[in-house]
């Protein structure tokens, strides 16, 4: 079925919106009250936007999209490269098209609307999630101090005229290599030794399955079309390398035990991420996701191994 502007294109959103649990919106122009309009149930989780200063300038994009963002829990990221416009839903659908989600796109109420078609595709294959997913990893998430940047360097150009023709750059702030890493940043999908058959047979997963390995691949960047062999050397490089994951083998070993219990482990990740949307929820099922964390360590790295006195669990350095 397609979906045309000034016809069926808006009530075909919300209706998508309705049958999802959760959302991830990419879009190059975003107008905040059509967000608005559309996420009254407060699906929408995460979403890319250009962002180029250009846009803002002009006002293609709103700026106050962050505040909004952030008063109702939904992860933003820039990514200049954005040109695609969907939303994604936990169940792989995907509403696509070339509407963007303002007045004149998705909207397309107006008189002035522009002239667009959308359609629906069910259940994504895997190499299609991994790309979707693949665009968060390389995007720039949206905090406090990225928003003041963008917002100090506006204010600073002049007036947007309509006839002005300018080039922006690129402008990538890259602010997130800070203190602190994104919660985002470990990994989800549990039993990391069936990442690779399972990446394979993406179709036999349930829906939490999916999003966890599309995000995990995504998040280490590993191509699956090699060797088994090939697939886990790759993701033992990226995974051991990969600065959050030092970070916390490094508090590991500087203590005097050379060793964190699962209390410990959580407080620290508490303390050193900052929190955005993932598979797995950190509030609801924090032990799964220290579970899968001690799972992936032990296995790519066999100066750790874990300990189980009683009930608990200790991740230990010492081979």
């Amino acid at each position: 079925m397609l979906f045309r502007s000034g016809d069926n294109l808006q009530s075909g959103v919300i209706d998508f919106i309705d049958r999802s649990a959760e959302l991830t919106l990419y879009s190059a122009y975003i107008k905040t009250k059509e967000i608005v309009k559309l996420n009254n149930d407060r699906k929408i989780k995460r979403i890319v936007v250009r962002w180029e200063i250009e846009d803002l300038h002009r006002g293609s994009s709103d700026l106050d999209l962050f505040n909004y963002c952030i008063d109702n829990g939904i992860a933003l990221y820039r990514n200049t490269r954005i040109h695609l416009k969907c939303l994604r839903n936990n169940n792989d659908d995907v509403f696509l098209g070339s509407a963007n989600f303002t007045g004149r796109g998705i909207g397309g109420i107006s008189p002035r609307y522009n002239f667009e078609l959308n359609s629906m595709c069910l259940s994504i294959d895997f190499a299609d999630a991994l790309y979707l997913e693949s665009l968060i990893s390389q995007s720039e998430y949206v905090t406090q101090d990225v928003f003041q940047k963008i917002e100090m360097l506006l204010a600073n150009l002049p007036t947007y005229e309509s006839q002005d023709v300018y080039s922006s750059p690129d402008f990538f702030l890259n602010t997130n290599q800070g203190e602190n890493c994104l919660i985002s940043d470990l990994p989800m999908f549990y039993g990391v030794e069936r990442l690779y058959e399972s990446a394979h047979n993406y179709m036999d997963l349930d829906s939490i399955q999916k999003q966890c390995l599309s995000h995990d691949i995504a998040t280490y960047g590993v191509d699956i079309y090699q060797s088994e062999r090939e697939f886990y050397d790759e993701l033992k490089v990226a995974f051991n390398s990969h600065v959050f994951i030092n970070k916390l083998k490094d508090e590991v070993k500087k203590n005097v035990r050379k060793s964190l219990n699962y209390g410990s482990i959580v407080r620290w990740i508490r303390e050193n991420t900052k929190t955005v949307p993932t598979p797995i929820s950190w509030e609801l099922k924090e032990q799964q996701v220290v579970n899968v964390l001690f799972d992936w360590i032990c296995y790519f790295d066999k100066e750790f191994y874990l300990e189980r006195p009683g009930y608990s669990q200790i991740l230990r350095f010492g081979g």
